[in-house]
């Protein structure tokens, strides 16, 4: 399946209905990552899996990203493909974006599944 977000065409994979569920991968990876995943649970959630810009089939973005740009790109994804509220996996980089957004409180899951997850860099301080 394909989006468009922000003129770039988009991949992802859509597979079960019930509880949503926002799976996010890692750098240099694709959502094939969660295919255990979306297989053992599409019985009973709604398993949404996006490829971000620059990997699997979606396209590659013009510029480098921030985190924040990233951020901003689920919440657009999330919005366009109707995903409400949805329970967060992330793996790497994934996992990164997700904590960054619940940090800033841009989302609010129900629940957050980190999978060897990137971490968030404290500010350093001269103190």
């Amino acid at each position: 399946m394909n989006v468009i977000i922000d003129g770039l065409n988009i991949e992802y994979t859509e597979k079960g209905e019930g509880i949503p569920v926002l799976l996010l991968h890692g750098w240099g990876s694709s959502f094939e990552v969660y295919g255990g995943i979306i297989s053992a649970l599409c019985d009973r959630c709604r398993l949404v899996a996006v490829n971000f810009p620059g990997c699997g089939g979606s396209d590659t973005m013009k510029e480098p990203w921030t985190l924040d740009d990233y951020c901003g790109f689920v919440l657009k994804f999330m919005k366009a493909v109707n995903l409400d509220n949805p329970i967060m996996i992330g793996h790497s980089h994934g996992g990164r974006v997700v904590l960054k957004m619940a940090a800033a409180g841009l989302v609010s899951p129900p629940k957050i599944v980190l999978l060897d997850s990137a971490g968030l860099i404290p500010k350093k301080s001269l103190k």
